[in-house]
């Protein structure tokens, strides 16, 4: 399932394939992100 996200996401657990924007959270995760960046604990951001 394609799964994109767009601005701000805010929850325990955050995941998008296609991050444009900002998660905050526990643990974050985004597919488009380089390697490294994908999974990250507090913040994530892709734009």
């Amino acid at each position: 399932m394609y799964d994109s996200q767009r601005g701000l996401s805010i929850g325990i657990f955050n995941h998008a394939d296609n991050l444009y924007g900002v998660q905050i959270g526990i643990l974050n995760y985004a597919e488009n992100n380089p390697a490294g960046l994908k999974i990250l604990p507090l913040l994530n951001a892709h734009f």
